[in-house]
């Protein structure tokens, strides 16, 4: 009840070294890495008295030393202070004496025992009312490493790491221009996550972010441990199965997001970057289909869309097919699913539903296992269990192989993945009562729902619904780069175009040769 009181009473730091530090503790109470160093000059009583406050475990101790314990120590001693007032001497110390790279004032307790539980250094003066805040803290991170969700072969193989400041870094080597904004905010009661909005001022529409700030002011939660907590705060569609935010862990396909006018959010302690609008056509575009020519990586795209389609209504086809529509197989076809069916004890249904959920959890037993032994299990597992299931004449050979494909074609999407379960469960039992009837309206009811969603206002089906164009030469295939020169119309309507027309490669003079030889 005391540190509450304290929190809510006190505001501002006084003129009395001890008030201010008899505040600080209400707040802070006497945690066991919190160290009070006492600083005085050799004319005792009549000497300005100081108090270095840090946490041992947030801090780097040796930079410390170096930066404002040596060089204070050292002034005190050495009666090198000057300042007719506290407040004199403590800008005099910010100023010449102590050395370090980031030295700001705060006048605030609140914000002070704020920076001082984040790992910031506090110095505070008898006879002034003001602080000094360095930030030294102990930097223990991750090193950049690539993605392993998002793997390339050609384009950048850095990754976001846990630590804000690296995040940060990594962008704005990406984007050197002052146009990049990024707002500092801080979410959660007791943890006080940061969280930084990042937009390009002259291209993101200034409504897009002002939802976005809008829509994170509103959290009201004990602590963030990751980015995906606030994707499901402020996402569009909370019941939808959809997702419309995005999420990317590399710095270049954020870079690249930006510089269409979406807006991103990074979060300390999170390499998990999200950005939004966001579209569900993200899903087959990957940052390696603009680093290479467009042919190829247009068939692709292509293919990563007949086998997300595949993955999601194959299983309702194979169903409705065998035991609905047999004549619209072909005779021989017909035979050998029949022949490799026979003895099998399970209804077609049951039997996909049943193989399939033994694949859903060989798949999740190679993720949460160590990685050498996960994929071992993964790779073993599936190839002893699918033989012996059709050897044992539990299931057909025929039901394997569609099972075993839907997996692999649900892994070239992997944003989806998830997602499709259910949509696979949702058209297979449709399958299995009605038919090609059941899947038909499976995929309507989910193409409908799609065209429903919204993500910040915009469309989640674009620029397919709805329709444009123009847009779609981004979407289905990827066009040559230099017809790419505006930015999507249902990102951003203004400042639009982000290459000049004139882009198109042009064959040589064909005699700057004979130019150069006379």
């Amino acid at each position: 009840m005391k540190k509450s009181q304290a929190l809510k009473n006190s505001f501002s730091l006084v003129l009395n070294l001890k008030e201010n530090l008899a505040m600080i503790l209400a707040i802070t109470g006497t945690p066991p890495d919190l160290n009070i160093r006492t600083i005085k000059s050799n004319l005792g009583l009549k000497g300005p008295e100081a108090a270095l406050l840090f946490m041992t475990s947030l801090v780097d101790t040796e930079q410390l030393g170096v930066f404002v314990i040596n060089p204070l120590v050292k002034a005190f001693q050495e009666r090198n202070l000057s300042g007719n007032n506290g407040e004199e001497l403590l800008k005099n110390l910010g100023h010449s004496i102590i050395t370090s790279p980031t030295v700001k004032e705060e006048k605030s307790i609140n914000n002070i025992v704020k920076m001082l539980l984040q790992g910031d250094s506090i110095l505070l003066l008898d006879n002034c009312d003001t602080a000094l805040v360095m930030e030294l803290r102990a930097v223990e991170a991750r090193n950049v490493e690539e993605p392993t969700l998002e793997t390339v072969i050609r384009g950048p193989k850095e990754g976001f790491t846990e630590r804000l400041q690296t995040s940060v870094a990594l962008l704005r080597r990406k984007i050197t221009h002052p146009g990049l904004c990024l707002e500092e905010m801080s979410i959660g009661r007791f943890s006080q996550t940061r969280v930084m909005v990042v937009y390009i001022k002259e291209i993101a529409d200034r409504g897009l972010v002002d939802e976005v700030k809008k829509r994170m002011s509103r959290i009201d939660i004990d602590g963030i441990m990751d980015s995906g907590y606030i994707e499901q705060l402020i996402e569009d569609a909370p019941y939808s199965i959809f997702p419309t935010i995005g999420n990317t862990e590399k710095p270049d396909v954020v870079a690249a997001r930006l510089l269409e006018g979406r807006v991103a959010v990074l979060v300390d302690g999170s390499p998990v970057a999200l950005t939004m609008p966001r579209t569900f056509f993200e899903a087959i575009q990957t940052p390696e289909d603009y680093y290479s020519r467009s042919y190829n990586y247009s068939l692709v795209r292509i293919i990563r869309l007949i086998f997300l389609i595949s993955s999601l209504a194959l299983p309702g086809l194979y169903v409705a097919a065998v035991n609905h529509h047999p004549e619209m197989i072909p005779r021989t076809l017909v035979i050998t699913i029949s022949a490799a069916r026979e003895g099998v004890p399970f209804p077609l249904l049951l039997e996909v539903l049943l193989f399939g959920l033994i694949f859903e959890g060989l798949r999740e037993a190679g993720v949460r296992l160590p990685r050498p032994v996960g994929q071992a299990v993964t790779i073993v597992g599936a190839l002893i269990i699918g033989t012996a299931a059709v050897d044992a004449g539990l299931v057909s050979s025929s039901t394997v192989i569609v099972t075993a494909f839907i997996g692999i074609a649900g892994f070239i999407t992997p944003g989806l993945y998830e997602i499709f379960i259910i949509t696979r469960l949702l058209l297979l039992f449709l399958a299995g009562f009605l038919g090609f009837l059941g899947v038909t309206l499976g995929l309507l009811i989910l193409f409908t729902h799609m065209c429903s969603l919204r993500s910040f206002g915009t469309p989640y089906i674009s620029p397919v619904s709805p329709l444009n164009v123009k847009e779609l030469k981004d979407v289905y295939i990827r066009a040559p780069l230099w017809m790419l020169n505006t930015r999507p119309q249902f990102i951003t309507t203004d400042n639009r175009m982000r290459m000049s027309k004139d882009q198109i490669p042009l064959p040589p003079d064909r005699d700057f040769k004979d130019k150069d030889n006379k």
